[in-house]
């Protein structure tokens, strides 16, 4: 059975569920609709593992809209709904003026942690963040997503004020305290804001770049130092006379300097480096040239600035930022699952898009 039919069950199950205890035994409105929350709740966290699976599968970072706003989205509206909730509503503090109940620590507690997280992550892990197809920047993301959550917070202080301000409001209110998930998310909020958005900046894909390149131009410089020894070796032959043979060993840097590719010239010839940066793959199509991460076609001036690596075994390429992200946690290729080299995950060599684009061209001519 697909899983479309099972979340169908589910909110059938829920939403009879909602109507035998909310509506008519109980004859509550708060009770109906927080049996369909938690229909919902059971819906979406089985979406979410099934996208963390799936994810998984490809080693991918979890830089999309979906994993960060989603989950702190669930988790707000979930503690929100604690003031409404008929269902394990009880304050586990007691008559404590600061409210948590069994309902906000089953539904709203690990997703606003996983939305903290989320969001530490926009400032200190991801370098874009995906909406859709479009790309935007995680830091300036992060900034916007903390905001609003701060702001959020500060209106769940004066939540029970704006609800009487509104006058008629259909359900009843079943507590007055301020929400204490709500305030530690926004102190939490403010904290990661401060520390690691403000504080703790990250190297750009630019900078990233142009730290490789000096290593790169470093390994190409040779030494001049050279060093000989000469050995000697003597033995007896049948007539009695000696031979003497003489050996000279030279070490120089320039035996261990790395070949110089193609890409790695000032200004490379697209001609020259095709070969380089040919996929392996039998008749190449635009999939072969798609990131192993975000399957997108890397397009330029879309993604200028991002920067394309391709891996050294399969020659698939990935956005140099996703392959910094997915390189934190696995040594091997997403794609053909060779092992990469600490060198080369440290310090990759990184094509930029409108050179990767025109190979792209020049490979589907042939």
């Amino acid at each position: 059975m697909q899983r479309k039919y099972w979340y169908l069950i589910i909110l059938i199950i829920s939403l009879v569920v909602a109507i035998i205890h909310g509506a008519v035994i109980t004859q509550s409105p708060n009770l109906f609709f927080s049996w369909l929350f938690v229909g919902f709740w059971i819906c979406f966290t089985l979406i979410l593992f099934q996208k963390l699976n799936y994810y998984r599968q490809f080693n991918s970072p979890h830089n999309t809209s979906f994993f960060i706003l989603g989950p702190i989205t669930v988790g707000i509206i979930y503690s929100l709904w604690g003031y409404f909730t008929g269902l394990l509503e009880w304050n586990i503090f007691g008559d404590f003026p600061l409210y948590v109940s069994f309902w906000t620590l089953i539904f709203a507690f690990p997703y606003l942690n996983y939305g903290i997280f989320s969001l530490y992550s926009c400032f200190q892990r991801y370098d874009v963040v995906y909406l859709g197809q479009k790309a935007v920047n995680a830091r300036i993301f992060g900034f916007v997503v903390t905001s609003l959550i701060i702001l959020l917070g500060i209106i769940s202080l004066f939540f029970y004020l704006i609800v009487n301000a509104l006058g008629g409001f259909p359900l009843t209110i079943v507590h007055f305290y301020p929400d204490i998930m709500l305030l530690l998310t926004s102190m939490l909020s403010i904290f990661v804001l401060i520390r690691y958005g403000i504080f703790g900046a990250r190297p750009s894909i630019s900078e990233i770049s142009a730290v490789t390149t000096r290593r790169e131009v470093g390994a190409r410089t040779p030494s001049r130092t050279t060093t000989s020894r000469t050995t000697s070796r003597t033995r007896s032959t049948p007539s009695g006379t000696t031979r003497t043979r003489s050996t000279i060993r030279s070490s120089s840097s320039e035996a261990g300097r790395p070949r110089r590719t193609p890409f790695a010239e000032a200004k490379p010839k697209i001609s020259k480096i095709v070969k380089y940066l040919r996929p392996k793959a039998g008749t190449l199509s635009l999939e072969d040239f798609k990131c192993i991460f975000c399957f997108s076609l890397p397009k330029y001036p879309d993604d200028q600035g991002r920067g394309i690596v391709v891996c050294p075994n399969c020659k698939h390429p990935a956005h140099a930022d996703e392959f910094k992200e997915w390189s934190k946690s696995s040594p091997l290729c997403s794609r053909c699952d060779a092992t990469l080299s600490a060198t080369f995950r440290r310090s990759p060599q990184i094509i930029p898009v409108k050179t990767y684009a025109q190979v792209i061209r020049k490979l589907l001519k042939k």
